[in-house]
């Protein structure tokens, strides 16, 4: 809240913000905890409950609405791609105000559209070619995660027969975070940390060039 300008760490405004939940459990507790916990940043909430059925098509996918908060709001990928996971929920061009919005946010910002592009044409196919699966994405944020057996772990299901197959049960997992910063002059700052295949390196570099 400080780094928002707010110096006290909590909101001072007087505006009241909308928050649409499930009038039924689980999704009605959700919103309650999520409300008080708002409320103790200093913000103004105004909860209001519905049926399940109508959260999504009748309020948080109406932006005429006007709803702030939509207490529990998810996404769920049509197919193994980032596409399915970015696109909707985040880029400006899908912000429908006469509804049907997925963007619930109704986050609009040329920069962030511009870096997502990027990605989605640069590194997407490298990902998914190198079978890592998107797990958690935000506006700031895109972590990939790609769960495998080490070589190790067939030689001593071989080696050790039969015993050695329990060596099969165990995996690892190679984790790749992609952070969106933001840079002086508006710009946005792409970070990558983590290890990666060549293809997904080659990727990255194309990307750099672009």
């Amino acid at each position: 809240m400080k780094a928002a300008g707010y110096s006290s760490g909590k909101y001072d405004g007087s505006n009241e913000l909308l928050l649409i939940a499930a009038n039924v459990d689980p999704g009605k507790a959700q919103a309650e905890v999520a409300k008080a916990q708002l409320e103790k940043l200093g913000f103004k909430i105004r909860m209001r409950t519905v049926p399940q059925d109508a959260v999504y098509t009748e309020w948080c996918q109406q932006p005429a609405k006007k709803v702030a908060i939509c207490g529990s709001a998810g996404w769920f990928k049509d197919y193994n791609d980032p596409q399915s996971m970015l696109e909707q929920t985040f880029k400006g061009s899908n912000i429908h105000p006469e509804g049907g919005n997925n963007n619930l946010g109704q986050l609009n910002d040329p920069k962030i559209d511009k870096a997502m592009d990027a990605a989605l044409r640069h590194i997407a196919p490298a990902m998914h070619r190198g079978r890592y699966e998107l797990v958690e994405r935000s506006p700031e944020r895109l972590v990939f995660t790609y769960a495998h057996r080490p070589v190790w772990t067939y030689a001593v299901a071989v080696g050790v027969f039969p015993f050695g197959l329990i060596a099969l049960m165990y995996t690892t997992e190679e984790r790749i975070v992609l952070d969106f910063d933001r840079a002086r002059g508006g710009a946005t700052r792409l970070v990558v940390t983590g290890r990666a295949p060549r293809g997904v390196r080659r990727a990255f570099a194309e990307l750099e060039a672009a």
